[in-house]
């Protein structure tokens, strides 16, 4: 064996092979990179591999049987030891073979690092979609050029690893008179899309270009056909924009994206028109907004996500029967199951119209799975995380800190996203960080008195929870009200809220509950907080005059008035119109509502069932109104105080307040104790 490895190494033949390796492996490189660039098929690639692979045998046979000499090839049995030349033929090949790892180690450098693309958080892999500008000769366009910009951008979404900026962050750059890299710093991207559309009567050309964030211009190109092919048009831009970055999309992915919302371009152009004045974030464009997604549905009945935009619109429009809004997005997710948009908005109702958490939750975690850039989903489940009221604390905490970091990522410019974010770092005791994310973003928030407000109060709020006395709460509110005077309405009621669960003062709190509704009676805050001062005050003959007022009915939607009038009936003690209100299907979620129903009643079957996915707080109330102290005092004690949210002043705890124990309650959570009271 020593012999025939000293035999292969005397006719260079494992030299030959190791410089055929370096030299093949530079050339692929080098393909690499120039053949994406002239748009050479793939199957090009893959020749030119298989070439390498078959002809490697091959070398390595030639190397073996024959020596190169003066007088050309000759078989090397065929030469005599003073012919052969093996030795400079051995220098020759280390000179090739030291090149060959030069020349790798400058296509290395030259070429993207491994793993681009590995994760949202490579800033290296990320893109914006800037608002392509509308050439069109009589400029009416705007709503289809905005729509192109769209479509290209939620193409690139879906496509796990690349981080896309949302649309809303983007938008913020039309009419833009920045540079590409103050842009690309601004948003945090390594490439920018910019181009134009121009549309006359039926025909469409599209021009885009890739934009490196140094403004180094890597691929433009246009695109002409007519408004039926509209959907292959911004196809071929976003498949053309993964090719220059490199990425590499399985044929069952290909597919879904490739797969087309409507094949009614009507329907497509009514559909973007409802975008066009969604975007403008106020209920009366909403309304505008809404008749287009109804004309495209009229025009297309499977349309899917118009389903969907028609939920959201009817729920930014106003008040409304929820019952609509569930018709709407659960008709586009029988449409189309596999829609992020219409998983996301189930998500987002589910959560905020119908406090139902946990089945948000699935629906939320469908929409990143089917589009990683979703932020508005992140947005939520953050939210998820921060309201579990169960579990590791501190798990929670981790969890809604990853995703409203997503979310702030992908959405730099939602002022959503930034209260969030302050409110989680605020429960995670970085209260120096939540306000310096404050101050940074003072501009932005400005623009908004009440957004701006909750989230200057919202860590003041948690630092006292957990550093302070808990009467200061009312001076934060009191300071926010001269300072912040657009908001008035809402941080009265949030101050009268403040009167109820700190001091459980009653009368302060009907009076600016009442106070807040007289100043915005529109506001559902200031309805929400009246009605309940009202109740909880026994002002009985005034809470019914509220609901039979036709401000009440406009503005608060049927599953509310259900809730507002079960609260009316519990604290009048009328259990029996208090339970069957609790059986309509719109309350299937008001658990703890339930929970106190059944211990007032004393059915302890149906309260057992319920019982054990209660929050602590909840579980105290039960036990207050059982009188089972123990069991009360236990978990009045192992409550998580969270966002200042106190429970001093339920009625069901009046019998217990002189408690020496309830007076230690008090102490511990920096509550004021009223000798009177207690």
């Amino acid at each position: 064996m020593s012999s025939f490895f000293e035999e292969l190494k005397r006719r260079n033949v494992i030299k030959a092979a190791i410089a055929y390796i370096v030299v093949a492996w530079v050339l692929l490189q080098v393909f690499s990179i120039v053949l994406p660039n002239v748009n050479a098929p793939e199957w090009v690639m893959k020749t030119i591999m298989l070439f390498m692979v078959i002809a490697f045998p091959v070398w390595v046979f030639i190397a073996w049987v024959y020596e190169v000499t003066p007088e050309g090839l000759k078989k090397t049995e065929s030469v005599s030891k003073d012919q052969s030349i093996t030795a400079t033929t051995n220098k020759r090949l280390n000179i090739l073979i030291l090149v060959g790892i030069v020349a790798a180690i400058a296509v290395t450098l030259f070429q993207p690092k491994a793993g681009y693309m590995s994760s949202l958080e490579t800033a290296e892999f990320s893109i914006a979609v800037l608002p392509f500008d509308d050439l069109s000769s009589d400029k009416d366009s705007e709503w289809f050029c905005d729509g192109v910009t769209e479509d290209i951008l939620t193409y690139l979404s879906k496509i796990e690893g690349l981080k896309v900026i949302s649309r809303t962050s983007v938008m913020q750059y039309k009419d833009r008179k920045k540079t590409i890299p103050e842009i690309a710093k601004e948003l945090g991207v390594a490439f920018i899309v910019e181009g134009s559309v121009r549309k006359h009567g039926n025909d469409v050309r599209i021009t885009a270009q890739l934009i490196k964030a140094n403004d180094e211009h890597m691929w433009a190109d246009n695109y002409s056909g007519t408004m039926d092919d509209v959907f292959k048009l911004q196809s071929d831009v976003s498949q053309q924009i993964v090719q220059q970055l490199k990425i590499k999309i399985s044929p069952e992915v290909k597919e879904k994206l490739e797969s087309f919302p409507t094949d009614n371009i009507e329907a497509y152009e009514a559909y973007l028109k409802g975008r066009s004045f969604m975007d403008k974030f106020d209920p009366d464009n909403a309304k505008i907004g809404k008749e287009f997604f109804e004309k495209a549905i009229e025009l297309d009945p499977n349309y899917a996500d118009a389903y969907a935009e028609l939920a959201l619109a009817t729920m930014f429009e106003g008040p409304k029967d929820s019952l609509i809004i569930y018709k709407y997005i659960d008709k586009a997710l029988k449409l189309n199951p596999n829609s992020s948009r219409a998983n996301s908005y189930k998500g987002i109702i589910l959560n905020f119209v119908q406090k139902k958490p946990d089945e948000a939750f699935n629906y939320l975690e469908k929409a990143i799975k089917l589009n990683p850039n979703d932020a508005k989903a992140h947005d939520m489940l953050a939210v998820y995380y921060l309201n579990l009221k169960e579990g590791e604390k501190k798990d929670n905490l981790d969890k809604a800190l990853y995703h409203i970091n997503q979310a702030v990522t992908l959405d730099p410019f939602s002022v959503q996203s930034k209260v969030f974010n302050i409110m989680v770092l605020t429960l995670r005791d970085e209260i120096d960080k939540a306000e310096v994310l404050f101050n940074e973003n003072m501009s932005m928030f400005s623009n908004d008195n009440k957004i701006q407000s909750i989230a200057e109060i919202t860590f003041k709020k948690v630092e006292l929870s957990k550093k302070g006395n808990q009467i200061d709460e009312i001076k934060i509110y009191q300071d926010a009200i001269k300072k912040y005077p657009f908001a008035t309405a809402y941080l009265t009621q949030a101050l009268a809220s403040a009167y109820d669960g700190i001091y459980n003062d009653q009368e302060t709190y009907l009076k600016y509950a009442k106070q807040a509704y007289e100043m915005d009676s529109t506001l559902f805050e200031a309805i929400n907080t009246y009605h309940t001062a009202l109740v909880e005050s026994d002002e009985f003959d005034t809470a019914e005059k509220l609901m039979a007022s036709e401000n009440y009915k406009k503005n608060i939607d049927k599953r509310n008035q259900l809730i507002h009038l079960q609260y009316y009936y519990y604290h009048k003690g009328d259990y029996k119109k208090s339970n069957e209100i609790l059986e309509d299907s719109l309350m299937t979620n008001q658990l703890a509502r339930k929970a106190f129903q059944y211990a007032q009643t004393k059915d302890l079957e149906k309260l057992n069932k319920v019982k054990g996915k209660l929050s602590n707080v909840n579980k105290a109330f039960v036990f207050a109104i059982l009188k089972q102290r123990d069991s009360m005092y236990f978990y009045l004690n192992n409550i998580i105080i969270q966002n200042a949210q106190l429970p001093n002043s339920r009625s069901e705890f009046d019998p217990y307040r002189k408690e020496p124990q309830y007076i230690e309650f008090l102490k511990k959570y920096h509550l004021p104790i009223d000798e009177q009271k207690n």
